[in-house]
């Protein structure tokens, strides 16, 4: 009888770690949809404020450059995308994959391209490590590559 327990006990804890795992992944990937609305709208402060964690320990990678903590990440955003006339563009997301990594951590993959009206185009890959926090999901830890956006690319 007790084997019989701890068996149903077992069972129990694993299909409620497979229902919060698949939650999970539907989270996160509803909050990349959501900042990617935020930056359609023209709003990069309510793209970042929606997903990245306001932190000084928050990192963002990209082309060689290190950048720590929301306050430096917001500005350089804005510096790119909003100030002295830039344009936001139109983003867009592709073969976007969300992993858990345990109860409180996952991590997404994927491609993103921006769509300039005036100017070229970009686009590249990015990986997102992502933390459970009292506030929701938000970013932890951003790498994201710059290249000449290639749908083609993808296999």
């Amino acid at each position: 009888m007790r084997t019989q327990h701890l068996l149903l006990g077992t069972a129990l804890l694993l299909a409620t770690s497979c229902r919060s795992t698949a939650s999970d992944v539907a989270e996160v990937r509803q909050l990349i949809d959501r900042q990617q609305a935020a930056w359609n709208a023209g709003d990069v402060e309510r793209f970042m404020r929606l997903g990245y964690w306001e932190s000084n320990e928050l990192t963002f990678f990209s082309g060689g450059d290190v950048v720590r903590g929301f306050d430096a990440m917001l500005q350089r955003y804005m510096k790119s995308y909003k100030q002295g006339g830039a344009e936001t563009g139109e983003l867009a997301f592709a073969d976007v994959v969300v992993t858990p990594l345990g109860g409180d951590h996952a991590f997404a993959r994927g491609h993103w391209f921006v769509d300039f009206a005036k100017k070229t185009d970009q686009g590249g890959l990015f990986t997102l490590v992502f933390e459970r926090r009292s506030e929701g999901w938000r970013v932890i830890h951003d790498h994201t590559s710059v290249e000449a956006p290639n749908p083609g690319k993808v296999q």
